[in-house]
């Protein structure tokens, strides 16, 4: 009687799961579908317009520089598999016999994840080492030593673990009081701990790894705040980070949420831009602001990882076993999650990264309109293109696959189309 009742039950769940994961499927495509803009990224203008043979041969090097990190990138993702997966069968499973204690199967998982996390610690770190230091140095990029790298890779890997313990010891209390329907609240608090980090990364983690101070140009920090505001974006404050202090790279962005919210501009960007460049670049992340970007992506995000943890749950259940234990039960699941969280994000980077250069075509539009600048736009985006060695023309492959923005050339050509739409040459 009790074991058709548990095959009853077993029957049950496997019906949810398969009406939950398709319909999830379905609401994540639809809500795909109406948050991706629908601007279109235009064909690249020809290089030879606007870069000099110097520049173009300079220009070269990008893709020397990012297919090596892609490379040792690769390499780097397909070593944590293997070793997710040794985690999982016959050497994890020696592991968990001897943590696993079944009054205390929080504290095990806990364990384990320790163990699991500082495994992934040694064997990544000589591939993080060669992209952080020896390729940044190779190509003129970084200026700190290696050991002032090491330290901040050690902050970020610091708190990655205590991170990570966290969401081990919230999974296991959840599949150990809510059985297979524990996926739901768990992505529920994903969502709102993604949008606590974001409100708080300004306060709490972005200082432990740049200095900032204020903009002390008051024209252009004036300038700035005009432009966000006609945005409709109500920014609490202009900074400036320290970055020439670590590499040459230049960027600025728009970081926090709601009283958190500020503008960051690399000290390398105003050394090297002009203040109409830097107006053009600061407007396009206030484009992003105006589209609500940030909570767009949140939102898209937290329908992903409801279906990821959902087709996680029925994973579990079929590896379930019918001791008085089930897998869902044991350390070795927090493995499983990895190894599926590790591969759902390479399998998903098309996608994540086709609504991603919409948005930032989106955003471009609105840096045009709120500047009416094309000129500083292109001259800006050319020199974006030199400081950083972009990479001018990628393959199909890794334009899907590694391409979060547009190719400097598409931008290009969508302010020329801008430039000739308000009457210009």
């Amino acid at each position: 009687m009790e074991g058709h009742s548990e095959k009853l039950s077993s029957e049950t769940n496997g019906a949810i799961f398969f009406l939950a994961l398709p319909f999830l499927l379905l609401l994540f495509c639809v809500a795909c579908f109406i948050i991706l803009p629908s601007e279109e990224i235009p064909s690249p203008v020809a290089e030879s317009g606007y870069f000099s043979p110097e520049q173009l041969e300079k220009l070269k090097n990008g893709a020397a520089y990012y297919k090596t990190h892609r490379l040792i990138g690769l390499a780097q993702f397909i070593t944590t598999l293997s070793m997710l997966v040794l985690f999982l069968v016959v050497p994890g499973k020696k592991i968990e016999q001897w943590l696993f204690k079944p009054a205390r199967p929080i504290l095990s998982a806990l364990f384990f994840f320790f163990i699991l996390y500082i495994s992934y610690f040694v064997i990544s770190f000589p591939f993080s080492y060669a992209r952080g230091v020896v390729v940044e140095r190779e190509f003129g990029f970084l200026v700190m030593s290696g050991f002032q790298w090491f330290l901040l890779y050690l902050k970020s890997k610091t708190i990655g673990l205590v991170l990570g313990a966290l969401l081990v010891a919230v999974f296991f209390f959840l599949i150990r009081h809510l059985k297979n329907f524990w996926w739901l609240p768990a992505a529920v608090i994903l969502f709102l701990l993604s949008v606590f980090f974001s409100f708080i990364s300004p306060l709490v983690f972005e200082p432990l790894f740049a200095n900032f101070r204020r903009l002390h140009d008051k024209k252009l920090h004036d300038e700035l705040i005009a432009i966000s505001k006609k945005a409709g974006f109500d920014v609490k404050e202009i900074l400036v980070s320290d970055e020439s202090s670590r590499s040459l790279h230049t960027n600025a962005y728009f970081s926090g949420v709601g009283s958190t919210r500020r503008i960051v501009l690399y000290d390398t960007l105003l050394k090297n831009f002009s203040p109409q460049e830097v107006k053009v670049i600061v407007a396009h992340e206030a484009g992003h602001a105006k589209h609500h970007h940030i909570a767009k992506g949140l939102f898209l995000s937290a329908l992903g990882i409801t279906l990821f943890l959902c087709f996680l749950s029925f994973l579990i259940s079929a590896y379930c076993t019918s001791g008085e234990f089930r897998f869902a039960y044991q350390p070795r699941v927090v493995a499983l999650l990895a190894f599926w969280a590790l591969s759902f994000s390479f399998l998903s980077s098309p996608i994540n990264n086709l609504i991603s250069r919409r948005m930032e075509v989106q955003a471009d539009i609105e840096s045009l309109r709120l500047t009416d600048d094309a000129e500083s736009f292109i001259s800006a985006e050319k020199k974006l293109a030199l400081s950083n060695i972009s990479e001018l023309h990628p393959t199909s492959l890794v334009y899907w696959f590694y391409f979060t923005h547009p190719t400097v050339l598409e931008r290009i050509a969508l302010a020329e189309r801008y430039r000739k739409s308000r009457g210009g040459e």
